[in-house]
């Protein structure tokens, strides 16, 4: 097994030259079961469904995405139904570890398995028992080192100490990060017994890992096809730029001549790296991709789009080329027509037809020496959606 392992990671390493300095992107495709098992879970006692997940994603992702990320959205959640078709949802010990805390809005969703594991960025071992030694390790190493305590989405994350600063509690750190209801508590609660906790999920947890592992293993195209996907990526994007282009609110992570790059199945939504504030890894360049994320996509998905949108408010702020909007919505025309019609020169009609079609309003048909116009009505309500979507995402954040 352990073979296998390094010949997959030894398949998967490319490198990168550019301006003569050797680059090393590796690409672990190996499924870190500690992670995918809490995604699960969290998934399935939420009620959340890959399928949801794909049909919103195709929505705001609106092209770009092939029939494999269909295909694999939906093996997930085949998989998710299987391995999960005996868990009792309401028990205590379920809804204590994976339900829902909000942390300042509907769209935000964590819960205490992601608040034990999450904030550390570990990612060592795919073996889930290692993977819990090692975040209590990490959690000794905080201990001993002194940390400060930032938000994040899954509600806490460690950042270092800085230089003469006295280490605070626990509990006066957590107290100033303001996080509603009771949640706060149950941090804290969580973290004074960090080590008997963690046991606790992993006991929870464990043979539903070991099912999930099993139907990973069967599948192994999941992450292969993810590792050839972004392998191809990479060779004209690299890992920070295509994280400080998502315009998610991230700091630009650093660029490090060694690079390592994993991927998550089951929290498929996931987009986390390394930052330059890692107070275990300090110098670490690691990124976690999960599985719906495109990179032809991320513009669309995670950023703003504004410069279309706004240069096609810009173009309809002009009565006159909104007036020839709606005209062209009625019947099709073209310039010479449409410039007596609107009682203007030719030259001030071509502008206006170029500008709309521009910003993909309009459609064209040659016919002989004319070319005709038309309102392009199934555009016009893409661009809608386009600017609805905007505003929704703005509103999840």
């Amino acid at each position: 097994m352990q073979e296998m392992q390094s010949v997959t990671q030894f398949v998967s390493r490319l490198r990168l030259t550019r301006r003569e300095v050797t680059m090393e992107l590796i690409l672990d495709t190996q499924p870190y079961m500690l992670y995918e098992t809490i995604a699960m879970l969290t998934k399935y006692v939420n009620r959340i469904s890959m399928l949801d997940i794909r049909d919103t994603l195709l929505r705001l992702y609106r092209s770009g995405l092939d029939e494999t990320w269909r295909r694999r959205l939906e093996c997930l959640q085949e998989i998710l139904e299987q391995v999960c078709a005996d868990v009792d949802r309401e028990d205590p010990d379920m809804q204590y570890f994976f339900s829902k805390r909000e942390l300042s809005g509907p769209s935000d969703l964590t819960n205490l398995a992601r608040v034990l594991t999450h904030p550390f960025i570990e990612w060592r071992s795919p073996k889930l028992e290692e993977e819990a030694e090692a975040l209590k390790e990490d959690w000794r190493c905080l201990q001993a080192r002194g940390f400060r305590l930032a938000p994040d989405t899954c509600g806490i994350s460690f950042i270092p100490l800085p230089a003469g600063e006295a280490q605070e509690s626990f509990f006066r750190q957590l107290y100033r990060l303001h996080l509603p209801g009771d949640l706060s508590m149950e941090v804290l609660n969580l973290y004074e017994d960090y080590t008997g906790n963690l046991d606790r999920l992993v006991g929870l947890i464990t043979p539903y890992a070991r099912r999930l592992e099993e139907q990973l293993a069967e599948r192994p195209w999941l992450m292969e096809s993810l590792g050839a996907y972004w392998a191809e990526q990479f060779q004209t994007i690299s890992p920070e730029s295509f994280c400080a282009g998502s315009k998610m609110g991230y700091r630009s992570p650093p660029v490090n001549p060694h690079r390592r790059v994993c991927f998550s199945l089951m929290a498929c939504t996931e987009l986390q790296f390394e930052t330059q504030n890692s107070v275990l890894h300090p110098g670490r360049s690691l990124y976690v991709f999960g599985c719906s994320i495109a990179a032809v996509c991320s513009q669309q998905m995670f950023g703003d789009d504004t410069e279309h949108i706004a240069a096609t408010f810009r173009t309809l702020g002009n009565k006159s080329r909104l007036e020839l909007l709606l005209r062209l919505a009625q019947d099709r025309g073209y310039c010479q027509q449409l410039a007596v019609e609107a009682q203007c020169n030719t030259g001030d009609m071509s502008r206006s037809l170029t500008a709309l079609s521009k910003c993909g309003l309009l459609k064209q048909e040659q016919e002989q020496s004319r070319t005709y116009y038309a309102a392009d009505l199934p555009a016009i309500s893409r661009f809608l959606q386009e600017f609805h979507d905007l505003l929704a995402r703005r509103q999840e954040r």
